[in-house]
């Protein structure tokens, strides 16, 4: 398994969980190296036109493969903000199974009930980065 490396790029967006129109970025920056199973991603993007969203919940999608079917509700990474339309005072990423892509979870105070990013939370200036390592 070690013999299967690769390095590479990958296009970071936002998804609302009902769909999506609209967005702009003024950047979308994103590598991975695959070594075996494990995925590790780093991201940077910036939106210019926020857009709109529909459904509860956003995504951060794109990524450069499918997330194993055993994983279920898996912390992947806290994230770096600045630009939100909501004062939050952390945001992470959780593994979404099957897919390409990752529920971003949000903390507006340090409460014990959990909390997602919603579909208004963005603005024309949102910038998100982190890094995160994943199993295919």
């Amino acid at each position: 398994l070690l013999d299967d490396y690769e390095e590479g790029d990958w296009t970071p967006t936002v998804i609302g969980d009902g769909g999506n129109s609209g967005q702009a970025y003024s950047s979308q920056q994103g590598t991975y190296t695959k070594t075996g199973r494990q995925v590790d991603c780093r991201f940077y993007l910036v939106l210019s036109t926020e857009g709109s969203f529909s459904g509860s919940y956003l995504r951060l999608s794109g990524f450069p493969f499918t997330i194993s079917t055993a994983v279920q509700t898996v912390h992947l990474c806290n994230l770096y903000f600045v630009g939100l339309g909501v004062n939050y005072i952390s945001l992470g990423l959780q593994a979404y199974e099957n897919t390409t892509s990752a529920f971003i979870w949000a903390k507006k105070s340090a409460t014990t009930d959990r909390e997602y990013f919603g579909t208004s939370d963005l603005t024309n200036s949102s910038q998100l980065s982190g890094s995160f390592t994943y199993f295919v």
